[in-house]
C-alpha cells in the first residue's frame, strides 16, 4: 500500500464512508464507542483515534477506521474499486498495514486471535461474543492460538518470527483450517 494515505475517523464523515462501501452494522458498531455487542469486545473495540502523524496527507487514499485496541491494534478498511479490503496496523507503527482479507470473517479472525490469545475471557463469553457477530471460526481460532503456543514451547516460533507471521496472515486469509488438524480444540 502506498505511503501516501488519510486516516478517516471523524464521525459522521467515518460512519458515512463505512455504510457506503457496505460494512455490515456489527463492524460499524464495534468502534462507535457505545452499544457494543457484547462486553468481550470493551478492551478490544474503541472508537478510531483522530490523528497519526504522517499519514493524514490531503488526496491520500482513504483508509476509514473501524475501531482500535487498547493496545493500539487498529482495524480499518478501504475500497479498491470494487473490492473492500480490511486491514490491521498498530497506531505506533502505521507504516506497516497490513491487508486481512476482503470479508469481514477474515477482520474477525485477526480480532479473535488477538482476543483468544490474550486469555482475558473465559471461553463460553468468547463464544457467545462470536455468536453475536456471527463470526463462524472460532475452533479455527482456538486450534491456531494452541497450535503456535505449543511451536513456543517447543523454542520453534522464537527462532523463526518471519514464519510465523507468514502463518498468522495464512490463518487469517483462510488458507488454512487449524482445527482440521486438531479437531479437539
Amino acid at each position: 500500500m502506498t505511503d501516501n494515505w488519510t486516516y478517516i475517523t471523524e464521525e459522521p464523515h467515518r460512519t458515512e464512508l463505512l455504510t457506503s462501501y457496505g460494512v455490515p452494522q456489527v463492524i460499524v458498531s464495534l468502534g462507535s464507542g457505545q452499544a457494543l455487542p457484547d462486553e468481550v469486545f470493551e478492551f478490544y473495540c474503541n472508537p478510531p483515534r483522530a490523528k497519526i502523524a504522517g499519514h493524514t496527507e490531503a488526496g491520500g487514499v482513504p483508509l476509514v477506521g473501524l475501531f482500535e485496541s487498547k493496545y493500539n491494534e487498529s482495524y480499518a478498511c478501504r475500497k479498491e474499486e470494487e473490492t473492500l479490503e480490511y486491514l490491521y496496523f498498530n497506531v505506533k507503527k502505521p507504516e506497516d498495514i497490513l491487508v486481512l482479507g476482503d470479508s469481514e470473517q477474515a477482520m474477525f479472525r485477526a480480532l479473535f486471535e488477538e482476543i483468544v490469545d490474550s486469555e482475558f475471557h473465559h471461553r463460553d463469553f468468547v463464544t457467545r461474543a462470536a455468536e453475536k457477530v456471527d463470526f463462524r471460526y472460532l475452533a479455527d481460532t482456538y486450534a491456531f492460538v494452541f497450535l503456535e503456543r505449543e511451536l513456543a514451547i517447543k523454542g520453534q516460533r522464537t527462532r523463526d518470527m518471519k514464519a510465523y507471521y507468514e502463518r498468522r496472515l495464512a490463518y487469517i486469509r483462510g488458507e488454512t483450517k487449524p482445527a482440521a488438524i486438531n479437531p479437539g480444540v
